[in-house]
């Protein structure tokens, strides 16, 4: 059994239609896993990522509308960063197709 379902990855996505909130997640996600490795090398620069990746997320979802669905599905707190690496690699081998074509 995956650890995240379809279903999960679809509810996920429902809540993050509007482009504006996508753009604010592809930025604050990695700030915020960022913050996360910085900590014991510099622990207030890393407090300061944290709370402004975190404020990205939630600007995302007053755009969007939608309360942010990590508190009753904590699985969420997991979605996003594997969609976002998800759509990176995607575009990546997208991009790399498309270099060789214009060769």
């Amino acid at each position: 059994m995956a650890l995240i379902d379809r279903a999960t990855v679809e509810a996920y996505e429902a809540i993050h239609q509007h482009p504006a909130n996508r753009l604010l997640h592809a930025l604050g996600t990695p700030v915020i896993l960022g913050s996360l490795v910085t900590f014991p090398v510099a622990p207030w620069m890393s407090a300061a990522l944290f709370v402004a990746g975190w404020g990205l997320q939630f600007i995302g979802h007053a755009i969007e509308g939608t309360p942010p669905q990590f508190t009753s599905r904590p699985i969420f707190l997991l979605v996003g960063p594997l969609l976002l690496v998800r759509r990176l690699t995607d575009w990546r081998a997208t991009e790399g197709a498309r270099m060789a074509v214009r060769r």
